[in-house]
């Protein structure tokens, strides 16, 4: 049993940044890669890279699906670049009024004690106040408003045109936004 990596959405830029830094890393995908896939449906038309099965990727697999059960390694480290692609993929701004309130971060297929395990990771970072919320039977992690500048300081700027609307906040952008096109 092998492991790929699978990356499918709406930015080809992004699909095109992933692939390279996975070939840099010496995993493999087919030439035609990324290809537009234009189905219609509830996700609608998107991109989509597919790598190559790699030992890596298995091991990384086992290290978050033991069991096939997805949890948090108990190793992880909260870096700002892993906590940047998890805000990129899960995380959002939210609004009260027009103006952002908290940021949440989805956590929804996690048991509670991953959830607390992330946030002591949080803590760790100097992101003192963030609390779990629910969201319909599962929970995520927000982020009050007081904290927004630690978070923001931490993950650095944003790396794709594609998600500069997740770094404004009232109208005006958090921080220098690094632009590419997706």
């Amino acid at each position: 049993l092998g492991a790929h990596f699978k990356y499918k959405g709406k930015h080809e830029l992004v699909a095109k940044k992933y692939k390279q830094i996975f070939i840099e890393n010496g995993i493999a995908f087919p030439e035609h890669h990324p290809k537009f896939s234009p189905k219609k449906g509830i996700s609608g038309a998107n991109w989509e890279i597919l790598s190559r099965n790699h030992e890596f990727l298995t091991q990384q697999y086992h290290r978050w699906y033991p069991q096939h059960k997805k949890i948090i390694p108990r190793d992880l480290v909260l870096s700002p670049l892993t906590m940047k692609h998890w805000y990129y993929g899960d995380g959002c701004l939210c609004y009260v009024y027009h103006r952002v309130e908290t940021i949440n971060l989805a956590t929804h297929c996690f048991s509670f004690d991953d959830i607390d395990f992330l946030q002591e990771l949080l803590l760790c970072t100097g992101i003192s106040d963030s609390r779990k919320s629910r969201d319909r039977s599962q929970y995520a992690i927000t982020i009050r408003k007081t904290q927004l500048p630690a978070f923001f300081n931490y993950i650095g700027n944003c790396d794709f045109e594609c998600y500069d609307y997740k770094f404004i906040m009232d109208n005006r952008p958090l921080y220098n936004l690094h632009k590419n096109c997706c």
